[in-house]
Formats: C-alpha cells, sequence, structure tokens
C-alpha cells in the first residue's frame, strides 16, 4: 500500500505520513470507489455476454477490451489527476450506455434481440 501511494503522489519519498491525513484518505476513498465503479462495470458486461453474446456486441466499443479487460486498477492510470478523471468520466458514459439499452423494454438481453 505504502508503493501505491507514492506513486499515487500521496506520500513523499524517504518522508514519514500519517495515514490517517485527511488528504490521504480523502484520495484513498476516491481510488476505492472509481475501481468499484470500473469492476462493477466490468462484472455487468461479463454477466450480458455470457447472457445474450449477440446482445452485447454491437454496445462494445475498441477501448472497452483496455479499460475492463482485465481487473481496474486506478494506480496504474498514466497521466495523474489528469487520466483519472478523463477515467473516471469514461465509466460514467460507458455506464450510461449499458443502463440506457439494458432498459430498453424491447432490447434486454436473452430477449432474442
Amino acid at each position: 500500500m505504502p508503493h501505491r501511494l507514492t506513486e499515487a503522489g500521496l506520500f513523499k519519498s524517504g518522508g514519514w505520513q500519517r495515514t490517517e491525513a485527511t488528504h490521504v484518505l480523502a484520495a484513498v476513498r476516491t481510488f476505492s470507489r472509481l475501481e468499484l465503479v470500473g469492476e462493477s462495470l466490468r462484472a455487468v458486461l461479463e454477466q450480458f455476454a455470457q447472457a445474450d453474446p449477440d446482445w452485447l456486441l454491437p454496445l462494445v466499443e475498441p477501448e472497452w477490451g483496455k479499460r475492463y479487460g482485465r481487473k481496474v486498477e486506478i494506480g496504474t492510470v498514466p497521466g495523474g489527476k489528469a487520466g483519472v478523471t478523463t477515467l473516471a468520466e469514461a465509466f460514467g458514459r460507458d455506464g450510461q450506455k449499458i443502463l440506457a439499452v439494458a432498459l430498453a423494454a424491447d432490447a434486454r438481453p436473452g430477449s432474442g434481440r
């Protein structure tokens, strides 16, 4: 954990940092929430792929393989805070797209469409 926090810029190398410091806790909470959102989207995509791959195929975008093809780890996102913000926005767009199509009454997985 300290190594990951140092890479994220929350710890200074060779220094001491109280882990209950407000900015550290807020950053860890943000990472955790973003990872949960990414992992949730990945799980939904896997479930839809198993239920009805033909339904899911037209929704899939080329970047999704890179974003959801393996465990989502925010600490490895290039670009620092801007990169994390960009990824969070992508999660939001992807989630809205999946939700809008999944909630359409005539387009549910397994409905033969």
